[in-house]
């Protein structure tokens, strides 16, 4: 006799089902679930394998309860499946004991027994915490901190409950009692470290040289500098400086802010030479800098420019992050940097350099330059993201690249409001280019479906967009 869920399903099987269940909300999935075992057992393994590694974001009240993001009521029915927690608080004397019961009894409930991820915002109290759920803290391999002021047990907390600590982010606001602490700790696992910070004034040379020395398995750097005096900028020349320590380095990503055209010459030239020598080692693979357009930018415009051809005996500069710069502008210089492969670009508008600052992004369709021009090739770029910008023409933005830039495969856009695109008119333009690729745009915009009938140029809708998949899965 068949089973009744041969009755209801035929000869439906569970990947046809799970196919089906990935179009799903989640509060669709989980009252699917309720209908039978084999519902339940497929719809779980579809929401673990969507959402256990979203975020859950856990705010500390001052009465002592929680306020979370997604709401936990949602996911209950599955049990504790979450891998990544983001904890703020901001008064956490207040009702401390609640709180500290409160926060531990739903991390227990709902996340994995292996997480991945922990962020820490605000002055939580850390050793009580870690103490609680250590259990769930031996397999994090993701730590990161932001506006610590007043708290002291972050080197404690890691050194005692993170064993296999992976990645060190630290963020703004750390005070410099706590980032000496966290740096005079040897990490044996650790691989990645990132300095998100708005000032250099709370690391020094020697305090990260010692660092460097004692955790020299770092592959990979991410230096964000807010840059705002020539102590800060001399500063930022001396961290560089300690890298010769990491012999295991491959990745190193610095960001100039929007200070480029305010080194002195020489801290330029000397900057230049440690990032020319760090891409002459043999295993090192990846450089990506980071540049913000400066306010009154037209005055700072020819040193920038001149400038950016020093990066042309970088060759591991294969990443460029470009924020609100005039992209046609850039272009005859950004040529000159034949391994670039990938362009980021915040809020990057069309037209020169201009004199006052604005607000305004431009949508692309006032371009300085003709559109035609052969000059406006990029045939070394392979990939672009977009980010931070709100395009209410998108066809016109992607004009560029898609009628010139041969060799591009890959455009990542995330969703913007008001997007308008016309995938026949960029395949058009696209075809006019002789020898093009095929173009890829990703997008989760969800009002942009999923267009695949033109030769040269889809339009792929996605969940979310997840670069290393994507390139992985459509390269």
């Amino acid at each position: 006799m068949a089973s009744p869920n041969d009755q209801v399903f035929g000869n439906i099987s569970d990947h046809c089902i799970s196919n089906i269940m990935k179009y799903l909300k989640p509060k669709d999935l989980l009252e699917c679930g309720r209908a039978c075992k084999r519902l339940y057992k497929l719809s779980r393994r579809q929401f673990i394998k969507k959402h256990s590694m979203r975020e859950v974001q856990i705010r500390l009240l001052d009465n002592g309860r929680l306020s979370v993001t997604p709401s936990a009521k949602n996911f209950h029915y599955y049990g504790n499946i979450f891998r990544n927690v983001s904890i703020r608080s901001w008064n956490f004397q207040t009702n401390r004991a609640l709180k500290l019961a409160n926060l531990t009894n739903f991390m227990l409930m709902k996340c994995a027994q292996k997480m991945d991820k922990i962020y820490i915002v605000g002055d939580i109290e850390l050793v009580p915490f870690g103490q609680i759920i250590q259990d769930r803290l031996v397999h994090v391999q993701t730590v990161e901190f932001r506006n610590r002021h007043g708290t002291f047990d972050e080197a404690q907390f890691l050194h005692q409950y993170c064993p296999n600590l992976n990645k060190l982010i630290l963020g703004t606001g750390i005070d410099n009692t706590n980032v000496d602490a966290i740096l005079q700790q040897i990490y044996k696992q650790l691989t990645h470290f990132y300095c998100l910070y708005g000032s250099v004034k709370n690391l020094s040379s020697e305090r990260l040289e010692q660092f460097f020395e004692n955790n020299n398995k770092i592959k990979k750097i991410v230096w964000k500098f807010g840059m705002c005096s020539d102590l800060d900028r001399l500063d930022s020349v001396d961290f560089i400086g300690t890298l010769h320590h990491l012999p295991h380095l491959q990745h190193f990503l610095f960001s100039f802010a929007d200070q480029l055209a305010k080194y002195s010459d020489v801290e330029f030239e000397v900057m230049c030479h440690q990032l020319i020598e760090l891409c002459n080692r043999d295993n090192f693979q990846c450089l990506e800098l980071q540049l913000y357009c400066p306010r009154q930018s037209a005055i700072d415009a020819p040193i920038i420019l001149f400038r950016m051809t020093h990066f042309v005996e970088m060759d591991k500069l294969t990443k460029i992050h470009l924020n609100r710069f005039p992209l046609v502008a850039l272009i005859p210089t950004l040529r000159l940097l034949v391994n670039l492969r990938s362009l980021v670009l915040y809020d990057c508008r069309m037209n020169a350099f201009y004199e006052e600052d604005n607000d305004s992004t431009d949508d692309g369709s006032s371009a300085s330059g003709d559109m035609d021009d052969p000059q406006m090739s990029l045939p070394q770029v392979q990939e672009i993201f977009y980010k931070n910008g709100r395009y209410d023409n998108l066809t016109a933005v992607l004009m560029l690249p898609i009628r010139h830039w041969r060799n591009l495969k890959r455009i990542f856009v995330p969703a913007n409001y008001g997007i308008s695109l016309d995938v026949a008119e960029l395949n058009q333009a696209r075809e006019s280019l002789n020898n093009a690729c095929e173009v890829n745009i990703f997008t989760n915009h969800k009002s942009l479906p999923t267009n695949l009938q033109y030769e040269l140029v889809k339009l792929r809708c996605v969940d979310s967009i997840n670069t290393v998949k994507l390139r992985r899965q459509y390269n």
